[in-house]
């Protein structure tokens, strides 16, 4: 079965309603895959670490051979989907 990845915003967690509901509707034709970019914790600033390390762990979860696979971002997300796009073929890249 084919990937989605899915990357969210910033603070935002995989288990809220929304991205609940989006899982839902791709069920049996994917298999999602959260990209977990640890930077979830509320007194995380941008200043504490790099987009370099951010990146670095985004890549390490990406599965071998995603070239048939989705990946989709919100917001901080979607500018790492982006740039994790560069390094890595996805069929189809969704940033939203």
């Amino acid at each position: 079965m084919n990937k989605l990845y899915l990357i969210t915003g910033f603070q935002e967690d995989i288990n809220s309603p929304n991205y609940q509901d989006l899982i839902q509707s791709v069920k049996g034709r994917y298999k999602v895959v959260p990209i977990d970019l640890g930077v979830t914790d509320p007194v995380y600033t941008f200043g504490k670490e790099t987009f370099a390390n951010i990146m670095a762990r985004a890549v390490d979860q990406i599965v071998i051979n995603p070239e048939q696979d989705i990946i989709l971002g919100f917001s901080i997300g979607g500018l790492v989907a982006w740039k994790l796009a560069e390094r890595v073929r996805f069929k189809k890249v969704v940033i939203c």
